[in-house]
């Protein structure tokens, strides 16, 4: 009798502790699951040197009005940047700029051939990217030898116009653009000191170029190219 009556007691006792532990609700085993994982948006930028003008270092014209766009729409419609056969458009301050002689003119004046850098941009990532030159500097291509550094300025985008204008070096996504940079000269003696007696126009060269995008920064290089001799013309 007093066995039973135990059993009786430890039944009771194990039904009041199943009574008081609550049910776990699928909103409590969903709080428990990790939260998922998100992905910023990023620019992903390619970017090639697609050619490259040292000549000389001439004073900037004005400034174009209406800064161009650079909506993938308005892109022109080129080959892709890199693509063999993707041509570039003439060279910001290229031969098209310089004005004729007039009769009214004045004294004749020179023609000044602006040293310039062209760059062909796309952008395959899902956000906008702004684009900072961070340091360009000369090299023997050869040895791949630092010889000297240059700067750019006045950025340019080439648009469905046909001409360059001002830039504010960003690129949307799905963009391809092609764009100019007016380069200044390096120090030429110090170069030469470097190669010694080799002639400054027939040595082949290299730049390279240190671009930023939104702080990942991206180093290449252009291919081989010659410096422009100044052509002098006797009146």
């Amino acid at each position: 009798m007093l066995a039973r009556l135990h059993l009786a007691l430890l039944a009771l006792s194990l039904s009041a502790c199943a009574a008081h532990e609550a049910p776990v609700s699928s909103t409590s085993r969903e709080l428990e699951k990790p939260p998922p994982e998100t992905t910023t948006p990023h620019a992903n930028l390619k970017i090639a040197i697609a050619s490259v003008t040292l000549e000389q270092n001439c004073p900037d014209p004005p400034e174009p009005v209406v800064p161009a766009s650079t909506t993938a729409a308005e892109a022109p419609a080129q080959p892709a940047p890199g693509e063999l056969g993707s041509p570039m458009p003439p060279q910001a301050g290229a031969p098209l700029a310089r004005a004729k002689r007039s009769a009214d003119a004045g004294p004749w004046q020179p023609p000044c051939n602006q040293s310039t850098m062209q760059l062909a941009l796309s952008n395959a990532g899902d956000a906008p990217g702004t684009l900072t030159i961070k340091a360009i500097r000369l090299l023997d291509a050869a040895s791949k030898k630092p010889l000297g550094t240059l700067n750019a300025r006045r950025p340019s985008l080439w648009s469905d116009t046909g001409s360059y204008q001002k830039w504010d070096q960003q690129i949307l996504p799905g963009a391809t653009l092609k764009t100019s940079y007016s380069l200044d000269e390096p120090a030429w003696p110090d170069v030469q000191t470097q190669l010694g007696s080799a002639n400054l126009y027939t040595t082949p060269f290299l730049l390279e170029l240190e671009v930023a995008v939104d702080g990942a920064v991206q180093t290449v290089r252009s291919s081989e190219f010659l410096r422009q001799e100044v052509h002098m013309i006797v009146t």
